[in-house]
């Protein structure tokens, strides 16, 4: 209630939020929307690598399921290999890949191993920001397991605009 009180100016990236704000006594005036968005000329289906596309896969009809948000407990990397053993289970054309580099990497590629499923992933550390669009339009479908996502991430949005199909693993819905 201190900060609502002094704050001079308060951002939002949605009507609900600025709405709550004015219930909560800030005037409108003091608060100012700021939409977020994607640079779909960076962004783009022709982004795509076909080499890039199949140095992703163990062989020619595989389909690639990206997931570039990280191994922090946040973006909870255990339901994404839990999930994938599950699809795995039905099918084994499928190669998961989940960037970024951290010293919890190791733990999820021991449990890659321990599933059984490591020769299905690649653990291929960060993707500098000029080749995320060539990296999601080289994938057939981005998969983000996040706990802390109050709407839509930056990088599913970007995931989406090179046109691959986004969601989250069923599995997730235990959390």
């Amino acid at each position: 209630a201190y900060a609502l009180k002094k704050g001079d100016l308060f951002t939002v990236d949605g009507e609900n939020t600025a709405q709550k704000l004015v219930k909560l006594g800030i005037p409108s005036e003091k608060i100012k929307r700021i939409y977020f968005g994607v640079d779909t000329k960076r962004f783009h289906p022709s982004a795509r690598e076909k080499g890039l596309y199949d140095e992703m896969k163990n062989g020619p009809d595989d389909k690639v399921v990206i997931n570039v948000r990280g191994f922090a407990d946040v973006y909870d990397p255990s339901t994404m290999l839990r999930a994938a053993a599950s699809v795995l289970e039905k099918r084994k054309d499928v190669i998961f890949v989940m960037a970024r580099e951290s010293d919890d990497r190791k733990r999820y590629i021991e449990m890659a191993k321990d599933l059984g499923i490591e020769g299905h992933f690649r653990f291929i550390g960060n993707i500098p920001s000029a080749d995320l669009p060539k990296y999601f339009a080289s994938s057939d479908i981005y998969v983000t397991t996040s706990l802390s996502d109050s709407g839509l991430a930056a990088s599913t949005a970007e995931a989406m605009a090179t046109g691959l199909p986004s969601g989250i693993p069923v599995v997730a819905a235990g959390h």
